[in-house]
Formats: C-alpha cells, sequence, structure tokens
C-alpha cells in the first residue's frame, strides 16, 4: 500500500487559519510527524473529521444576526458581536474507516477538535493506515462587527464585514456576510408583547487567499415576548447549511476537499434590553457545539 506523508506545519497552516479568527483557546497541539496525507480530505474520513469545525463555524457566524427584535419606526444600530462555541465530547471523535488493509477496520478516531495522538492501523500484510490526530481544541471564539437597519416595512437587513492579515502561518482572513428579516405578527396579531419573524441569513468566511472557505446559509424562525417597550425575551429554530471548501496546492501536496457540516438544526435563547442609546443582547444556542454569545452596540 502506498502512502504519502507531508509535513505537519503545513497541514497546521491550512486549519489554523481557519478556526483563529481573533482569538482561540490556547493550548493547540502538535501533529505527530508522520500524517497520512488523504485521511484528512477522502469522502471516507474527511467528512468526520472536518465536520465539527464547520459545525462550529456556522454556529459562530449565525449568532445575532439581527441585534434589535423590532423596531416600527425606521432605526439603524451598530455594534460589535462576541460569541464562542464549546467543543462537546462528541465533536472530538468520529467512527472512521481504513482504506487499503485487509480487512478494513472500523474504528473511534479523533477529529480536528480531538485527541492530538494519531493512530497507526496495520494488517497482516504490513500495510499501514494512519488517521491523523486532532488539535485538541476546546473553544472557538469569534469578534464580528455589525450594522443593522430597521424598520423597513416590518423588514430588517443585516451586514457585517472583517477582514484582516494575521500574517505567518495564519494568513489573510476575511468574513462578509448578512441577512434579511421580515416580521409575521403585524399580519396575525395585534399583541404588544409577543412578536415573530421570519428570516434569512448568509455568512462566508475566507482564509489563507482563497485556501479554505465556509459558507452558511441559515433560515429562521425567531419569537419574541417583550415584558415591557424595553426588555424581551426571545427563542429560535434555525436551519443551517454549511459547506466547508478546501483547495490547497504546494509543491508537495495537492489537497481537494468539499465537505458539509452535519449539524442542520438549532435552538437558540436569550434576551434584548435597550437602555437608549445602547442595545444589549445576549444568548446561548444549543446541540453540538454549545455557543454563548453577546452584542453590544448603539441606536441611531
Amino acid at each position: 500500500m502506498k502512502i504519502a506523508f507531508f509535513k505537519p506545519n503545513e497541514m497546521r497552516k491550512l486549519i489554523l487559519a481557519l478556526i483563529t479568527f481573533l482569538m482561540i483557546s490556547p493550548g493547540l497541539s502538535s501533529q505527530s510527524q508522520e500524517i497520512y496525507t488523504s485521511t484528512y480530505t477522502n469522502d471516507i474520513n474527511g467528512p468526520g473529521y472536518l465536520s465539527p469545525l464547520a459545525n462550529a463555524i456556522a454556529t459562530n457566524l449565525n449568532s445575532h444576526v439581527f441585534t434589535s427584535h423590532y423596531k416600527e419606526s425606521f432605526g439603524v444600530s451598530i455594534g460589535v458581536l462576541g460569541v464562542q462555541s464549546i467543543t462537546m465530547d462528541a465533536q472530538k471523535t468520529h467512527s472512521g474507516m481504513t482504506d487499503g488493509l485487509s480487512p478494513n477496520e472500523s474504528l473511534d478516531v479523533p477529529t480536528i477538535f480531538g485527541d492530538p495522538e494519531p493512530l497507526f492501523i496495520t494488517d497482516g500484510s504490513g500495510n499501514l493506515y494512519s488517521f491523523p490526530g486532532g488539535f485538541a481544541v476546546n473553544t472557538v471564539t469569534f469578534l464580528v462587527p455589525q450594522v443593522t437597519i430597521s424598520g423597513l416595512a416590518n423588514t430588517d437587513v443585516s451586514f457585517r464585514y472583517f477582514a484582516y492579515d494575521f500574517g505567518g502561518r495564519f494568513g489573510d482572513l476575511s468574513l462578509i456576510g448578512g441577512g434579511i428579516r421580515h416580521h409575521i405578527h403585524p399580519y396575525i396579531s395585534n399583541s404588544e408583547k409577543i412578536k415573530l419573524s421570519v428570516g434569512y441569513t448568509y455568512n462566508q468566511l475566507i482564509a489563507d487567499n482563497d485556501i479554505i472557505t465556509t459558507t452558511v446559509h441559515s433560515g429562521i424562525l425567531e419569537a419574541a415576548y417583550f415584558t415591557t417597550s424595553d426588555f424581551a425575551f426571545y427563542g429560535q429554530v434555525q436551519y443551517l447549511d454549511t459547506t466547508l471548501d478546501i483547495d490547497y496546492i504546494t509543491s508537495e501536496v495537492e489537497t481537494n476537499f468539499s465537505g458539509k457540516g452535519n449539524q442542520k438544526f438549532k435552538l437558540g435563547a436569550g434576551l434584548e434590553y435597550n437602555i437608549h442609546p445602547i442595545i444589549v443582547r445576549a444568548g446561548a444556542e444549543f446541540f453540538n457545539p454549545i455557543a454563548y454569545s453577546a452584542f453590544i452596540g448603539v441606536n441611531f
């Protein structure tokens, strides 16, 4: 069985460029000195290895896309969103399958967030298959500036943009995204306390000169209950469609991969408080991964 290896710092640069967005938890562990290249990106093990990363990014990118639940009159809010997703134990392993051994073997192996130690599997003929270790990541944290325009015929629009060159092995990284939301409660209820809305969001994160692209489409159904005109609780359901694309070519290795996040539905809940002109919004999202987030901004 032919085995191809490449230097671990190449894949480290590739992966860290994606998951380092302003801040990531400390303690990333080094990889083994030999990693089986195609295990990262083949159709058998690539989705299981990389999908936790796609899920974490999708969760972070879709937190607080809309930063004020409802305004009857025209208004603009400008602020900063901070969100941190927590890596659960279920995201640290996946069911891997060897390829080319006799017989092939299925076993629990690390994901990109899992144990840094690789696993080497051999068969009776001396063939070797290596499952790469992860980077022992416990949290992924984003900080994103955002603008929301409200009160346009019961419709809100949001826009967010970030670009920065981290230099060195991290390279450049950019985010562009936003969404549109329409309030449906004016058509079905005259309640001053209950507000309902539906929306669509789009976010794209590009790392290291188009090497890695994460694209997230989301549909959102949200309900808010206003205890006063300035304070509200909210809950939401999201449907996510997440794609992770890798296009990495050097003189030693060529890697092309396109995979999907496997977390399709998210539940969220939180609160919103307007202290004019300041708006504060905090919440949590559930299922793997769990995320905590907050937005603080200024209303105009």
